[in-house]
């Protein structure tokens, strides 16, 4: 019996045939199969593993590996044929992320047998995080009436970074209200990655000392001249002025005066020192104190003389020059004032003349300023009065119609007085005169006169329209009249004729009786005229023209008695 069997059977079956021979040569054949599976795995070898870094400015959470750079899996199998590599665990595009990324790497037989080998991607991440905001710089000042050298900051503000990670921690600042020093501290806010990259930033927080000292001046101090000073200054020696105090919340401040005049010689009124506290940067403070200098000294002073002035005429006052007082004080400023008027009333004025200094001390004296009124009074007398007489005696002359005088003065109170026939009396038939008197308080008198005329009434025993024949006589007939038409004629009485008018014409001449008839132009008396008798003065016309005209007559030598008549 023999067989076809190798030594060694391939993986898969193998068909074996087994061949009986006897010694005829006759053969009998059997098959057997012998079958060979493979088990074994392939040998598989990965990439080595990989490390790379997202680099200083990375924007990204990882980087991108080429293929190329991965590198490739190599495997070996103890059956021949193909040995297929596949790879698993690559990010999509090749992204790697920050970290370590597992690559398996498996290997498959023909027989489907398979070997797994890894591959470690690490991605570090060495991109530090950027501050997209930091707090501005802070500059705060400690303030008026801040006791330390700071100031509270409430809040510095949010810093915000980005990192490539996508998580970035802050840390740093300072606790809001912490208090920061005078001048400037710098505050570190730090940006932290989760791979512990850093970034920090400054924020420069500067405190300004505007704080100024506190400064308190010496009391103020009040001195004075004295009744008999002299001059306008007053020595106030350091050690009365005394010395000012000042703090500050930083530094000690330095305190200065300004001010005191030369030798500490003050003079009248007020005078402001300044003290003047500075710290080390620059704050001021200034306090004051007033040193005032009292001047109660007052001043001397002498009047002008005495004046006599008479009134000015038309005023009860005068104007004189009265001069000037003299004045001197110790300031050496004296304003002199007086309260005389602008003009003086009769009467004597006393001026008093006030010297006053800058500092209100006055000083007086007396001044007699005398105005006589020598200026006569103006008096006017009522007119003259014409009065018809009411009988033989006269008449009653009434105050109304007399009337009064007025009378003016150049001062108040002037009194009128008259003398003669008082008002309410009988008044005779002719003329009276009345003085009016005007007496002015000072005695000055003027006088002005007032005539009465007490006169007949005409009444003509003769037609005056009918013209009587130039060249003949007019029997010019009339008695004497009472203002009621009582006959008043007497043979007494003398009617005398003066004179001839023409009416509306120039001429005039002088009566001519007819026939000697009326001697010496007076009229006649005849019983037979009227009730107690009249008067009769035969005129001749030859010498006349025709027109109308007036006969002027007196009686008794008085009045101016006008009669008409008419010539053709």
């Amino acid at each position: 019996v023999t067989n076809n069997a190798p030594a060694v059977f391939p993986e898969g079956t193998t068909s074996v045939t087994w061949t009986a021979t006897d010694p005829a040569g006759n053969t009998a054949i059997a098959v057997q199969h012998v079958t060979v599976a493979d088990a074994e795995s392939p040998a598989l070898s990965a990439p080595p593993s990989l490390s790379r870094m997202t680099g200083p400015s990375s924007t990204q959470a990882g980087v991108v590996i080429a293929q190329a750079d991965l590198g490739t899996a190599t495997a070996t199998d103890n059956c021949p044929g193909s040995v297929s590599i596949v790879r698993s665990g690559v990010p999509t595009g090749n992204f790697f992320p920050i970290g370590i990324t597992t690559l398996t790497h498996t290997a498959i037989d023909a027989t489907g047998n398979t070997a797994t080998a890894t591959q470690q991607v690490t991605v570090l991440d060495n991109t530090p995080p950027v501050f997209t905001a930091v707090p501005a710089d802070i500059t705060v000042s400690t303030g008026p009436g801040a006791t330390v050298c700071g100031a509270v900051v409430a809040s510095l503000g949010t810093a915000t970074a980005s990192d490539n990670s996508g998580s970035v921690t802050i840390s740093g600042g300072a606790p809001a209200n912490s208090v920061f020093p005078v001048g400037a501290t710098v505050v570190t806010w730090i940006a932290t990655d989760p791979s512990n990259n850093q970034t920090r930033a400054n924020q420069r927080v500067t405190v300004v000392d505007n704080t100024p000292p506190t400064i308190t001046a010496p009391a103020n101090v009040t001195v004075s001249t004295g009744p008999g000073a002299t001059n306008a200054t007053v020595l106030v020696p350091d050690t009365a002025l005394g010395t000012a105090t000042a703090t500050d919340n930083c530094f000690t401040p330095t305190v200065t005066r300004s001010g005191v005049p030369t030798g500490n010689l003050f003079p009248i009124g007020t005078t402001t020192l300044t003290y003047n506290a500075a710290d080390l940067v620059g704050n001021t403070a200034t306090a004051t104190q007033r040193v005032t200098v009292v001047d109660d000294t007052p001043p001397t002073i002498t009047a002008p003389p005495n004046v006599t002035a008479s009134t000015v005429p038309g005023t009860c006052a005068a104007a004189p020059a009265i001069g000037s007082a003299t004045a001197s004080d110790n300031s050496g400023i004296v304003a002199v004032t007086s309260n005389a008027p602008a003009s003086f009333p009769k009467g004597t004025t006393t001026v008093t003349w006030t010297a006053t200094d800058p500092s209100g001390n006055t000083a007086s004296a007396a001044q007699l300023v005398a105005v006589n009124d020598l200026e006569l009074p103006m008096i006017i007398a009522p007119a003259n009065v014409t009065v018809t007489a009411t009988s033989a005696s006269g008449a009653v002359v009434s105050s109304a119609a007399l009337g009064n005088a007025a009378a003016t003065d150049n001062c108040p109170a002037v009194s009128v007085s008259s003398s003669g026939i008082p008002a309410g009396n009988l008044f005779p038939i002719g003329t009276t005169i009345i003085t009016w008197t005007a007496t002015d308080a000072s005695g000055n008198t003027a006088r002005a006169t007032q005539t009465v005329t007490l006169s007949y009434a005409v009444c003509l025993l003769y037609d005056p329209t009918k013209p009587a024949k130039l060249g003949g006589t007019i029997p010019i007939k009339l008695t004497l009249c009472g203002a009621d038409g009582t006959d008043l004629s007497a043979a007494a009485t003398v009617v005398h004729a003066v004179r001839l008018t023409k009416a509306n014409d120039t001429v005039s001449g002088t009566p001519e009786d007819s026939g000697s008839a009326n001697p010496d132009n007076d009229f006649r008396f005849d019983p037979t005229l009227g009730v107690s008798g009249g008067y009769i003065y035969n005129l001749s016309t030859k010498n006349l023209s025709s027109g109308t005209w007036s006969l002027h007559f007196t009686v008794n030598g008085q009045g101016d008695y006008t009669i008409q008549f008419q010539v053709k």
